[in-house]
C-alpha cells in the first residue's frame, strides 16, 4: 500500500480510537509522521470532512466518517437484524446490549442499544475490545476458524483487574465457551464491569457475530445473570433465523445454570 495511503488511514484509526482531540505534535509523534507531511494530509482531510480542528488548534475525527460507517451498516444484514433485538434484550434486562464482529485481534462493535439506567463505562458502537478480555471477543474467539493460531499470537495484557495473562488459562475457558455456547467477561476488560456474551450462527453455521450485554458488577446477581442469559439465547436465536440460519441442538435449552458459569 503506498505510504500516503497508510499515513491517512493510520491517521483516521487514531483520531477515531483516541477518545478525544489531539495536538498536531501528539499525532506527528505518535504515528511517526513528519510534521510537514502531516499538516498537508490534515489539510486534506479537513477539506473532505474527515477531520475538525476546534479552538484550541487540537484535532478529532470528523462526522464524514459516519458516512463511511452507515454504508457498512446498510449493506451488513447482521447488523440490521440485530438493531431491533438488540433494543429488545435492553428493555427486558434493563441493562446496553451490543453485536460485534471479529476485526483482527479486537471485537468491534457494530451494533449497540444503551440502558436507561446509569452504566459504568462499557463498549459503545465502532468500540473495540481485545478478543482474550471481553464476553464477545470470547466467544468470537472461541469460534473462529483459526482460533489457535489467534491465541497464539495474542498480546495478553492487562487493562482490569481479573484480565487473564495465561494462555493455557484462556485455551480452557475458550474450550467451555464451545461446549456451553456462552462467554463471560468478569472484570476482565472493564473494572467494575461483567459481560455476557453468545454466538450468532450465519446459514451455513458459522459463527459471524456475537451478542453481549454489559452489567455493573453491583448489579450482577444470580437471578439478574439467569435474566439475561434467557435474553440474549432469545437474541441469538433470532437474529440466527434472520439470517437462515439455526442455533445447534440444546442451544435454547441449557440443562442448568451452573452449566454456563465457567464461560
Amino acid at each position: 500500500m503506498p505510504k500516503s495511503a497508510t499515513r491517512t488511514l493510520d491517521l483516521i484509526e487514531y483520531l477515531a480510537s483516541a477518545g478525544t482531540s489531539v495536538t498536531h505534535t501528539e499525532l506527528s509523534k505518535v504515528l511517526d509522521i513528519p510534521k510537514s507531511s502531516l499538516s498537508a494530509l490534515i489539510k486534506s482531510l479537513m477539506a473532505r470532512g474527515y477531520v475538525v480542528v476546534d479552538q484550541a488548534d487540537r484535532y478529532r475525527i470528523g462526522p464524514r466518517v459516519l458516512v463511511l460507517a452507515n454504508g457498512f451498516l446498510d449493506t451488513a444484514d447482521v447488523v440490521s437484524f440485530a438493531q431491533p433485538i438488540l433494543a429488545r434484550i435492553a428493555q427486558t434486562v434493563d441493562e446496553s446490549a451490543a453485536l460485534a464482529l471479529i476485526e483482527g485481534t479486537k471485537a468491534l462493535v457494530v451494533a449497540h442499544a444503551p440502558s436507561k439506567r446509569i452504566v459504568q463505562r462499557s463498549l459503545s458502537l465502532g468500540g473495540q475490545g481485545p478478543l482474550s478480555t471481553t464476553s464477545a471477543g470470547k466467544v468470537l474467539l472461541a469460534f473462529c476458524e483459526n482460533s489457535e493460531e489467534v491465541i497464539d499470537g495474542l498480546e495478553l495484557i492487562q487493562t482490569a483487574r481479573n484480565s487473564i495473562l495465561d494462555r493455557d488459562v484462556l485455551r480452557k475457558e475458550i474450550e467451555e465457551i464451545r461446549r456451553s455456547f456462552v462467554a463471560y467477561s468478569r472484570e476482565e476488560s472493564i473494572d467494575g464491569m461483567i459481560g455476557i456474551s453468545m454466538p450468532v450462527w450465519d446459514s451455513i453455521g458459522a459463527v459471524v457475530a456475537s451478542i453481549n450485554v454489559a452489567i455493573p458488577a453491583h448489579r450482577f446477581t444470580p437471578a439478574h445473570e439467569v435474566e439475561v442469559q434467557k435474553a440474549l439465547r432469545s437474541g441469538a436465536a433470532d437474529i440466527t433465523a434472520s439470517l437462515g440460519g439455526q442455533v445447534p441442538p440444546g442451544f435454547l435449552m441449557p440443562s442448568s445454570t451452573s452449566d454456563l458459569e465457567h464461560g
